[in-house]
């Protein structure tokens, strides 16, 4: 898969038929990892009673954090429940959360929902917020950029929005209620910003502290020692997008 770059491995594991405790849920995220060769982790659990309806969500939050501790990769870890009594499961999960349609005859599986159902309840119940985005940039009229992601949302379900940010000086992005707000998700970064933003983020990707510019800026809730703190991170995929295609082309040797 990595010679590749195509191929990902995902590990999964079900529980059928039977209820087991948290920290046998962790263990099996843990073995799912398949000593950092996995791509991403699928631990689906049976319960009993929806008292225990965060149980596979809880165990793939620990499970996250002790590889973080051990200095191990950090995959999305897909946490389930099976059945209808654990639907909930699927509004809390995060990463590819399996859905089912309004227009197919039956359920792939029991307890499944459609899109519109998770977003919908994900909205309701506060667990996914609305945020802002925006190109943050210099006489940017031009730029399609709100119409596309505006697009995206939409079609995906999602309750965002998508800004043009035309600014003379960062500062007076960094500045604006617009950064400050808990509602700001991130941001693409054009001309002429894109070393002058450096300062403002919290964490630069590697590619992005090499190459000495940040296109993207992503914001996270990381936990620190005072609690939940937003963290942005700078990253730089300018240069993907000059390596894939050379690739594609004259192959990856």
């Amino acid at each position: 898969a990595e010679t590749r770059y195509a191929s990902q491995i995902l590990g999964s594991h079900h529980v059928v038929g039977e209820e087991i405790t948290t920290e046998d849920a962790v263990f099996l995220f843990e073995q799912c990892a398949l000593n950092g060769r996995a791509h991403g982790a699928k631990v689906v659990l049976s319960i009993e009673s929806e008292e225990k309806d965060r149980m596979a969500y809880e165990a793939a939050l620990i499970a996250a954090e002790l590889a973080r501790q051990e200095g191990s990769p950090v995959i999305p870890n897909i946490s389930l429940i099976l059945a209808d009594v654990g639907q909930f499961s699927r509004i809390i999960n995060l990463p590819f959360t399996p859905v089912t349609h309004e227009s197919l005859p039956n359920k792939a599986a029991p307890g499944q929902l459609t899109a519109m159902e998770i977003m919908t309840t994900r909205l309701l119940t506060k667990i996914f917020e609305s945020k802002k985005y925006a190109i943050l940039g210099h006489n940017i009229a031009y730029s399609v950029s709100p119409q596309m992601q505006g697009s995206a949302f939409r079609a995906t379900k999602l309750p965002h929005e998508y800004v043009r940010a035309d600014v003379e000086t960062v500062d007076e992005f960094v500045e604006s209620d617009f950064f400050r707000s808990g509602e700001f998700g991130g941001c693409s970064v054009t001309i002429p910003h894109k070393q002058a933003i450096i300062p403002h983020v919290d964490v630069l990707s590697d590619a992005a502290d090499k190459i000495g510019s940040v296109n993207t800026v992503i914001v996270k809730e990381e936990f620190e020692e005072e609690g939940f703190q937003r963290v942005l991170h700078g990253e730089n995929t300018d240069w993907k997008g000059i390596k894939n295609p050379l690739e594609r082309l004259l192959g990856s040797t």
